[in-house]
């Protein structure tokens, strides 16, 4: 969100999370999705951005269901949605692969890079 909020000093920016947010900022309008559903057609999004937030997904941090499989998942949906040609800038931690329940997954460069 911080991220976000910088960038929207510049451009436009709309800002999808999972919480319902109460932020008012002139540049940054603030949209509730499920990453598990986005609310986009196939192939028609051209830049999006996913900052850790696919580490999270199915481990109940954020109240959503516990899925283990889910972060597989989000990352299907981001693809679906990405126009072609279309870039994704794409961020999670990357080290010794592992889940640290109720908190994030760690990946390792091959299982990203697949």
């Amino acid at each position: 969100l911080k991220f976000s909020s910088i960038i929207s000093a510049f451009a436009r920016v709309d800002y999808y999370d999972y919480r319902k947010l109460d932020l008012h900022l002139e540049g940054l309008n603030v949209h509730f999705a499920d990453l598990l559903d986005l609310p986009f057609e196939s192939n028609s999004i051209i830049s999006i951005s996913c900052m850790h937030v696919v580490e999270h997904i199915g481990l109940g941090r954020y109240g959503d269901r516990i899925d283990p499989t889910s972060d597989l998942k989000s990352i299907k949906e981001l693809i679906r949605v990405l126009a072609k040609g279309g870039k994704l800038f794409f961020v999670v931690p990357i080290g010794k692969k592992r889940i640290e329940f109720n908190a994030h997954r760690i990946y390792n460069r091959e299982d990203i890079i697949s």
